[in-house]
């Protein structure tokens, strides 16, 4: 089964599964929480508190960001993937998170 766009975590069942799995990659601007599911495709979940910006728009500009960044991406492995994002990025650190985010990918493929 290949799903074209992103398969989003969305209970709260669904996130603690993944944080109870402590597995983590570090990154400047965000911590990604993973886990293997048995599912032919990744599901995604993000975070971005109110701690990073008061400002819903921003907080969904990031989120916009760190969707498209993956939906970019040719490989996803077969995870459930939590991307919480740890310091404020702007439209110029764009290839900084693009770089993080397919630094993380490499590696769990």
């Amino acid at each position: 089964m290949i799903v074209s766009s992103l398969t989003r975590l969305v209970s709260a069942d669904d996130f603690s599964s993944v944080f109870n799995f402590k597995k983590r990659y570090f990154g400047k601007f965000i911590i990604c929480f993973y886990r293997p599911n048995n599912l032919q495709f990744s599901r995604f979940g993000f975070i971005v508190s109110k701690k990073i910006n008061k400002k819903a728009v921003r907080r969904n500009y990031m989120k916009r960001v760190l969707k498209e960044l993956l939906r970019e991406s040719s490989h996803h492995p077969c995870l459930d993937i939590v991307i919480q994002v740890k310091k404020e990025f702007f439209n110029h650190h764009f290839l900084l998170i693009q770089a993080e985010i397919n630094e993380f990918l490499e590696k769990h493929v």
